[in-house]
C-alpha cells in the first residue's frame, strides 16, 4: 500500500484583493512545477456560473505536481485555487485590456511525501513486514530529509506565486 505523509505543513495564499486572471495562474503553477522537474496534472477544476456571465459562484481547480526521487520516495505538490463570490472585470495593463476575475479565494499548497510509490513491498507479507521496519528504522533520517526538501520545494513555489501575484 503506498504511504501518504501529509504531515508536513499545509501552505495557505488568501490575496486581498484575490485580483487574477485564473488561466495566466494555473499556468504559471504548471510552468512552476516544470522547472522543480515535476510532472504536472490538473487532477480537477470545478466551475459554477453566477447569476449573470460576468460572476463566478464558485471555482476551483486542483494542480498536482509530481518528482519521484528514487525508486522508494516520490514527491508530490498540490496545489488548490478557489474563487467564490467572484466577478468578471476588465482592467488596462499597459496598453492591453486584460481580463481578470476579483473575488475571494485562497490558494492552498500542501506538500505529500509518497512513500513505496510502486507497490513493491506489499507483494508479499514477508516484504510487507520488512517494509515496516525499513520506514520506522532505517529509512527515518532519510524520510526527515526528504520532507525538509519537499516543504522547501513548496515553499518556493509559494513564493513565485506570490511574485506572480504581486503579493508581500
Amino acid at each position: 500500500m503506498v504511504t501518504e505523509i501529509r504531515s508536513i505543513t499545509r501552505i495557505q495564499l488568501n490575496p486581498k484583493p484575490f485580483l487574477v486572471n485564473i488561466k495566466e495562474l494555473a499556468d504559471k503553477i504548471h510552468e512552476l512545477m516544470q522547472n522543480l522537474n515535476y510532472d504536472t496534472d490538473e487532477e480537477s477544476h470545478k466551475f459554477e456560473q453566477g447569476a449573470t456571465p460576468e460572476e463566478v459562484k464558485d471555482l476551483e481547480i486542483r494542480i498536482s505536481g509530481y518528482k519521484a526521487i528514487d525508486n522508494y520516495s516520490k514527491f508530490k505538490i498540490e496545489t488548490s485555487i478557489v474563487m467564490v463570490r467572484g466577478k468578471k472585470e476588465k482592467i488596462k495593463v499597459g496598453n492591453k485590456t486584460k481580463d481578470v476575475f476579483r473575488g475571494d479565494g485562497k490558494i492552498t499548497i500542501l506538500p505529500v511525501l509518497i512513500l513505496d510509490y510502486d507497490n513493491k513491498w506489499e507483494k508479499d507479507p514477508y516484504l510487507h513486514f520488512l517494509k515496516n521496519i525499513y520506514e520506522r528504522f532505517l529509512y527515518f533520517s532519510t524520510r526527515k530529509a526528504l520532507a525538509a526538501k519537499l516543504f522547501a520545494e513548496a515553499t518556493s513555489v509559494k513564493d513565485d506565486i506570490k511574485d506572480f501575484l504581486n503579493m508581500e
